[in-house]
């Protein structure tokens, strides 16, 4: 089920008019009575599906979601960060009354990523703090452990992937430090290096520097 919906939210565009409704109330009465066993990446796969696809019940949503947190120690750095993102994308849509948004959840999230930093993929970590910073929720031992782990593989970071984690430690207010600092301004300190920044990323990495 959760390949269904995962498969189906990644190629939406090439499904063309498939009743999306339908689809998710379809997998909404087969998920929910099996929810206890569902592993880990099913879960994640089944709340970045629900988002991509902008769904609209909250309480499939959230029957995922307060599964999945009962298990967050259980779950891979990629399936952590596709939780979050998952929150992220849902809150945005959502108003506060069926909002998704757990400070608890968030901090135990955060709290199983900070000793797993160097394990996240560039863009798996930068997802991460993209989400918390989206959802407006600073934890600062997770940002300090980006700070002072990152840099050392920065070489490995796409410009999108330098963009949000220098847009999220500035709308975040948590200091990135010297060193992240000094590798984020040397990742596009030539014109050669610049040009291969989409104009956004850039500013995300201008923005953080007025911030500091």
């Amino acid at each position: 089920m959760s390949n269904v919906a995962w498969g189906y939210a990644a190629h939406a565009a090439e499904a063309g008019n498939l009743d999306v409704n339908n689809l998710l109330a379809m997998l909404e009465q087969a998920a929910l009575p099996q929810l206890a066993s569902f592993k880990p990446q099913e879960l994640s796969n089944m709340l970045w599906a629900f988002s991509k696809l902008q769904c609209r019940d909250d309480q499939i949503f959230h029957a995922v979601l307060r599964e999945a947190a009962t298990r967050v120690r259980d779950f891979e750095t990629q399936q952590l960060s596709n939780l979050v993102w998952a929150l992220a994308h849902f809150q945005k849509g959502h108003s506060p009354a069926s909002s998704a948004y757990s400070p608890e959840l968030l901090d135990c999230i955060a709290e199983e990523a900070v000793p797993r930093v160097d394990c996240f993929t560039p863009q798996s970590l930068s997802s991460l703090l993209w989400a918390f910073a989206t959802l407006q929720h600073r934890h600062s031992n997770l940002c300090s452990a980006i700070a002072s782990r990152a840099p050392a593989r920065m070489s490995d970071f796409k410009p999108q992937n330098l963009g949000n984690l220098a847009w999220a430690f500035a709308l975040l207010e948590e200091a990135p430090g010297s060193y992240l600092l000094k590798t984020l301004a040397a990742s596009a300190d030539t014109v050669e290096k610049a040009d291969r920044f989409k104009p956004q990323e850039l500013c995300n990495l201008m923005y953080l520097f007025a911030k500091v």
